[in-house]
């Protein structure tokens, strides 16, 4: 049974002050079976390698309780914005940028793996997922090869990017289902998550705690950093 962050705290400090202390708990959660759901997908195809693909991944699923604002309405607007703000800008991108609003990632991933069974032999340059919040931008976390990382780390030095662009082993990101079963690299947007944890999964995660103008920077820099890594994904994958 999963509580919020801040029920668990509030446990672990009367547990250490009384170990013994005997608690009950009392769900009225049920399973009612499976529904059909759906994925949306667009895309803006590229004008170099049209074959290869950015995914651009977010979830539209949220928890009963809430409106799922943060967890994940911003996400999903963040994806969309990608596609309008390179339309709009008139961009052409070297490679398909392609944006995924799938269904079912609280529970099993099923949106996902449906998509992995219709496009998972596309070529895939990597997979963004954006399921962060909607606090302040703060950068990327990349499962990646080490020479790619490279490249786009000194992109972005040279640009004065973001500071925060950190690189974990593209061998452990097997929790990843498109990892797992086609091994593409996965990408990770951060936010600062300084209020998220007292906020998701909860009925307080509404659109009121949602500020546009964040939202706006985050965009920029999530569309920016597409931008950036299409350009040189273009020539080395």
């Amino acid at each position: 049974m999963a509580i919020s962050t801040n029920d668990a705290d509030l446990l672990s400090e009367k547990i250490a002050k009384n170990p013994n202390m005997k608690i009950s708990l009392s769900s009225t959660s049920e399973w009612k079976g499976s529904t059909t759901g759906f994925n949306l997908i667009g895309e803006i195809t590229g004008v170099k390698n049209p074959e290869k693909v950015i995914l651009i991944s977010a979830h539209i699923d949220s928890w009963f309780n809430s409106q799922g604002a943060q967890d994940n309405a911003t996400g999903c607007a963040q994806a969309i914005e990608i596609l309008r703000i390179f339309h709009k800008g008139r961009i052409n991108p070297q490679n398909t940028i392609r944006v995924l609003i799938y269904q079912d990632e609280e529970i099993s991933m099923s949106g996902m793996k449906k998509y992995i069974e219709k496009y998972g032999n596309d070529c895939h340059l990597y997979n963004l997922e954006i399921d962060s919040g909607a606090e302040e931008p703060s950068g990327f976390t990349l499962f990646e090869t080490e020479t790619v990382y490279d490249k786009i780390r000194a992109f972005s030095d040279s640009l004065h990017f973001t500071s925060n662009l950190q690189r974990m082993p593209l061998k452990d990101a097997t929790f990843w289902p498109l990892n797992s079963e086609k091994e593409v690299p996965v990408y990770f947007y951060m936010a600062e998550r300084k209020n998220y944890f007292s906020i998701h999964h909860s009925e307080v995660d509404n659109m009121s705690l949602v500020n546009k103008e964040t939202i706006n920077r985050s965009s920029a820099m999530i569309t920016s950093f597409v931008y950036l890594t299409d350009k040189i994904m273009s020539t080395e994958k």
